[in-house]
């Protein structure tokens, strides 16, 4: 019998948000403890003390920078007579898991689910609601996008909704509600705005540039001209390359080689930016000259570990780097 149970995971995102809702399921009751991969040593060093309880860790991967210290810390946990469970679907070298494997109860790693599957999988099997939190998280996790909730309670968890109220509310099962509902739209408010802010600024730019502009995304054909007409931007991309036109989608580069293919250059010829890990690996993959831009969609650190040639804050710092084209500069509170 255990005194308490802890649940420490990534608050930024809906895998962290839904595992953590299928531990407070299981559980009924535990503590939930936010935090970013880098910071994880700070959020343990706050439970170091605790005895006798089950600490569950869901999606965070390993930071190089701290490891050792979140290492030294598991080992203290465990001493103290408390249950360590650590599920992630981060990249992990086959060193560091064995390390860790040895220390904690559990340690369960699998690149090919998203966090909350796995969290399904080992805490809750067979439970409906679970089952239906993974699937979501998934969808929306690896940018699929069928699941008709996954895109809008990412934008609900990318409010500024308490994300313990999230997590209750996902735990009994309650996918949507009316201030699931409400939120939701305020961040799409905040979304368009910003969009608008930065478009205002960098059209003009795109319009006098040398430069061609393809889009490619993991959104269905039909979601991404709806975008790009609503705000006027579609006359200004030469390509688009979305969900329904390739048969890998991201990582696997290869929208990028149609792309390639379509303006007829090489590789070494094209700049390719994203917003995720995956998007790096695809253009370091098939050798473009690959940047990434921190939307706050993951951790700065785990865009950093993919090596892109630098992470840009804001999109518009792009034009830094592009010959004949004037700086801009976009400040909007988000």
């Amino acid at each position: 019998m255990v005194d308490e149970v802890i649940s420490i995971s990534h608050g930024k995102d809906l895998d962290g948000i839904a595992s953590t809702a299928i531990v407070y399921r299981k559980f009924g009751k535990c503590k939930i403890l936010w935090t970013e991969p880098q910071l994880l040593y700070k959020t343990l060093e706050r439970v170091i003390n605790v005895k006798n309880s089950k600490i569950i860790i869901t999606d965070l991967g390993p930071n190089k920078a701290t490891i050792n210290i979140v290492v030294k810390i598991l080992n203290k946990l465990m001493s103290n007579g408390n249950e360590v469970y650590w599920f992630d679907h981060h990249v992990w070298s086959e060193d560091l898991r064995k390390q860790v494997s040895e220390i904690i109860t559990s340690l369960i790693v699998d690149t090919s689910k998203c966090a909350t599957q796995i969290t399904y999988e080992s805490l809750l099997p067979g439970d409906t609601v679970a089952k239906e939190l993974a699937l979501i998280a998934c969808d929306s996790d690896f940018w699929i996008h069928k699941h008709p909730l996954s895109k809008k309670l990412g934008k609900v968890v990318s409010s500024n909704l308490d994300k313990t109220y999230i997590v209750k509310t996902l735990a009994k099962g309650e996918f949507w509600n009316k201030t699931f509902e409400k939120y939701y739209h305020l961040r799409v408010t905040i979304e368009n705005k910003m969009l608008k802010e930065a478009l205002s600024r960098i059209k003009e730019h795109i319009i006098c540039s040398k430069y061609k502009l393809a889009i490619m995304t993991s959104n269905s054909r039909v979601d991404t001209r709806e975008l790009l007409k609503k705000f006027d931007i579609e006359k200004y991309f030469s390509a688009v390359i979305s969900a329904d036109d390739v048969e890998k989608t991201k990582p696997d580069p290869e929208g990028i080689e149609k792309i390639l293919e379509l303006f007829n250059i090489l590789p070494s010829e094209a700049i390719y930016i994203g917003d995720l890990p995956l998007d790096v690996k695809a253009g370091k993959y098939i050798g473009c000259n690959t940047y990434a831009v921190a939307t706050g969609l993951v951790p700065l650190d785990e865009l950093e570990a993919e090596s892109p040639i630098k992470v840009f804050k804001h999109i518009t710092e792009l034009t830094k780097i592009l010959p004949d084209i004037e700086e801009i500069s976009v400040d909007i509170e988000a």
